[in-house]
């Protein structure tokens, strides 16, 4: 079930952590975005896969997890990592499955963190996960601090093989966006609506169904972060 299979997630993550400071970095790059990938924008537009507004937390779509607070606070989802205890991480996950092509988007702001000790790690994140072997593919998305750098990071999970990126991000609000075509995903990001994005990573993953996850991430460091979430949404297309 979800319960049980967060429990995994939750450990995984722990393990990212670790990969994030032994993994390959490739810091304050940007990939290229795929050929032809020219116009976010056609005249013809598929139905969105999902759209959130987070005026509520609709038990139909989204389950919580950790020991937190998730609340809405005007209009937008505030997540807040608790600092003790073995579910510090915490935010919520989408119920249903989503198969095939999409193109979420999201809102991040409000940013904020307490980091006591040496491990210098908190995230607030976006991720995706298959659900057919969800302990091996996962990509998180994520506004981040670790060992004092400030980042916009990936750690793109394919198969048990990790591939981290991260460009240089000072600011405390933005958009994530993660996109799938086939096989390949491309992960960009922006300060706001106004600015262009600029493409972090593009990679081939996998068409597997997928979950997608939105929480304040400490891996039970004791970290304290928080922040909004706010229009997740799949971008027409």
């Amino acid at each position: 079930g979800i319960s049980k299979m967060i429990k995994s997630v939750l450990g995984a993550l722990i393990l990212l952590f670790f990969f994030a400071f032994a993994g390959p970095m490739v810091a304050q790059t940007s990939a290229s975005l795929p050929a032809g990938l020219v116009s976010w924008w056609p005249g013809d537009q598929a139905p969105p896969l999902f759209e959130e507004p987070f005026d509520s937390i609709d038990p139909v779509k989204w389950t919580t997890f950790g020991s937190g607070p998730v609340q809405i606070q005007a209009g937008k989802l505030f997540v807040q990592s608790a600092i003790s205890g073995t579910t510090q991480t915490t935010g919520i996950v989408t119920i249903q499955t989503y198969s095939g092509d999409f193109d979420a988007e999201v809102e991040f702001s409000e940013f904020l963190y307490d980091i006591p000790g040496s491990h210098g790690f908190v995230a607030l994140t976006l991720m995706v996960q298959s659900t057919l072997a969800p302990l091996s593919n996962i990509i998180t998305f994520e506004r981040r601090i670790i060992a004092g750098n400030q980042q916009i990071s990936t750690d793109f999970v394919r198969n048990g093989a990790h591939a981290i990126y991260g460009d240089s991000y000072p600011g405390n609000s933005g958009q994530l966006r993660l996109r799938r075509t086939g096989s390949t995903v491309t992960l960009l990001y922006r300060t706001s609506a106004g600015v262009e994005y600029v493409p972090l990573k593009s990679g081939t993953w996998l068409t597997d169904p997928v979950r997608f996850f939105l929480f304040a991430r400490n891996d039970n460091f004791g970290g304290r972060v928080s922040g909004k979430f706010d229009n997740f949404r799949d971008v027409p297309r």
